[in-house]
């Protein structure tokens, strides 16, 4: 009671709710650029096969998996949410620091690529299961029957923060667009030059 049922997403407009919405999306920014450029970054960067790429990615859902699984019968068990996901954030900055210094370099081995990539999924995961457990939290103790609506303005904004983050890469980064534009000549071009490239 108390919660009109018009407009009553309106009782969620408050710091405590849309700030840690906003955080969340933007700790997620890097979720959102490898769901869509994973592949073509290491196939044209590194110069990794598609299967690679996608192997690269099903070590980070299998290491996803388990970790949503762990973590969430740790943190029931525990009784604790916050110490989890700071843990997570730190192993995270950590994790995709060691990543971004990988990826700059050209000579890094898939097997590196692996070994960084399944740290960087458990401590985002370990992060993001967290604070989602504690957002539905939080807003319950606003007013219980709007959890459903306090996730769908959680998935409005963070839909919005993903939006922003690939407009932003393709303004900066033009490569991905010149790639699906002009593929074809690029593949020719690179098989013509092939031996002063390896040279």
């Amino acid at each position: 009671g108390g919660v009109p049922e018009r407009g009553a997403w309106r009782v969620l407009m408050t710091p405590r709710i849309l700030l840690p919405t906003l955080g969340i999306g933007l700790f997620l920014v890097f979720y959102f650029t490898r769901l869509g450029f994973w592949v073509i970054f290491f196939v044209t960067t590194h110069g990794f096969t598609g299967a690679q790429a996608n192997g690269l990615s099903n070590w980070w859902w299998a290491t996803s998996a388990v970790t949503l699984i762990a973590m969430g019968c740790l943190a029931d068990g525990l009784g604790i949410r916050k110490p989890l996901m700071l843990m997570g954030a730190i192993g995270s900055i950590i994790a995709l620091s060691v990543f971004g210094n990988l990826a700059a370099a050209s000579d890094t081995s898939y097997r590196d690529f692996v070994l960084v990539v399944i740290p960087a999924a458990f401590f985002g995961v370990t992060t993001s299961s967290m604070w989602i457990t504690a957002f539905s939290e939080a807003v319950e103790e606003i007013a219980p029957q709007l959890v459903a609506t306090g996730m769908a303005l959680y998935g409005w904004i963070v839909r919005l923060v993903a939006a922003g983050t690939f407009l932003a890469i393709l303004l900066a980064v033009p490569a991905a667009s010149i790639l699906a534009d002009h593929g074809a000549r690029v593949a020719g071009v690179s098989q013509q030059y092939a031996a002063p490239l390896a040279g």
